[in-house]
């Protein structure tokens, strides 16, 4: 009885694992503040989000650690980042399509 195996499998083939996902604030939290910064601006960092509330970093974080959406709101309000439960940070396309390419250099997922 032969194995069956999906097409292209090569026996022995060496496989790539993906490198873990770096913008993740909780495993990662400086590189996450330094691409926010890159995206957003230090102002918006040290005087605009702390006051976003639950929409800041440390607000949006709390949020979902409680069960909550965590949301980070940039600059003006309109970028928006996801937190995952895992802590991972993406994106969001549709509220920035602009800064999309951006995003995805700095390393960002784009939701």
């Amino acid at each position: 009885m032969s194995e069956k195996h999906e097409p292209g499998f090569q026996p022995g083939a060496h496989i790539e694992e993906e490198a873990p996902y770096k913008m993740n604030l909780l495993t990662n939290r400086d590189a996450v503040i330094e691409a926010l910064i890159a995206m957003e601006g230090q102002d918006w960092f040290e005087n605009v989000q702390p006051r976003w509330g639950k929409n800041s970093i440390d607000g949006a974080l709390k949020e979902v650690q409680d069960g909550g959406s965590g949301i980070i709101y940039g600059a003006g309000g309109s970028h928006r980042f996801y937190i995952r439960k895992n802590g991972d940070v993406v994106y969001s396309g549709s509220h920035g399509a602009n800064k999309v390419d951006k995003a995805q250099s700095l390393g960002f997922k784009i939701n």
